[in-house]
């Protein structure tokens, strides 16, 4: 396994555990990572994919609280 599909792996865990914890702002930062190593593998459209994706949440970034 390369060091980016590594990296792409960690990043997950870290995506897998922020959207546990309603962290929006670690989410984005999570896809970002994942989002440019499918880049620097030449995997486009996985990158697209992986950016394109919305936060289901309705939490304020870094918060544990609501919008209201």
């Amino acid at each position: 396994m390369s060091r980016y599909q590594d990296a792409i792996e960690t990043a997950t865990k870290a995506l897998t555990i922020a959207a546990e914890t309603g962290d929006t702002r670690q989410q984005a930062w999570a896809r970002q990572y994942i989002a440019s190593w499918y880049v620097r593998l030449g995997d486009y459209a996985r990158a697209g994919k992986t950016r394109a994706r919305p936060s289901r949440s309705r939490k304020r970034p870094g918060t544990g609280r609501g919008t209201r």
